[in-house]
């Protein structure tokens, strides 16, 4: 799978290729001086994978599931991968599989729209990987072909419900 770092193709056409690896800062967020960059995924080939690499390692501790925003081409379907995480003793996690389909569009409408994904940390702790030291983030490709755009990945973790604060309501009269 061919994986680089370009803009969206609405921007700059994503039509770049690498060695099946990129490297993102700090955090997996990518950004760049002119707008948002992602990661271009292009595939022929189930199981064709990419791996992304952070250049310190990330931690996922208190994180419930791993939340990942990427697009599809419009009216793509079938869209399928499996995301594997990697710590830095080199234990490994396949946490669960994406499944994404494009939005419908046309020459005339622009249909590119990132979707959040989570997959559960569940698996990566079952797999004793370090969560305090994620290196990389793999994806592997379980259709047969197809393109997508890794936009970032973060550790996501329900946020609850604020704590309720007991107040007197005012009193009211009524003009009568």
């Amino acid at each position: 799978m061919a994986a680089a770092q370009g803009r969206p193709p609405s921007a700059a056409g994503a039509s770049a290729s690498a060695d099946g690896a990129a490297v993102l800062p700090p955090g997996w967020r990518l950004t760049g001086g002119g707008g948002r960059h992602a990661i271009a995924l292009h595939w022929t080939r189930t199981g064709a994978r990419t791996r992304v690499t952070a250049r310190r390692p990330v931690s996922l501790s208190g994180a419930q599931d791993l939340a990942l925003r990427l697009f599809v081409p419009p009216n793509s379907r079938g869209t399928q991968l499996d995301v594997t995480l990697t710590d830095t003793t080199g234990h490994r996690a396949t946490l669960g599989r994406i499944h994404a389909d494009g939005l419908p569009g046309s020459e005339r409408t622009a249909s590119y729209w990132g979707r959040e994904f989570r997959v559960p940390l569940t698996a990566a702790t079952r797999a004793g990987l370090d969560l305090l030291s994620v290196k990389s983030l793999e994806l592997a490709a379980r259709s047969s072909s197809g393109r997508a755009w890794l936009v970032d990945a973060w550790g996501w973790r329900p946020v609850g419900r604020p704590r309720s604060v007991r107040r007197r309501c005012p009193a009211w009269t009524s003009a009568g």
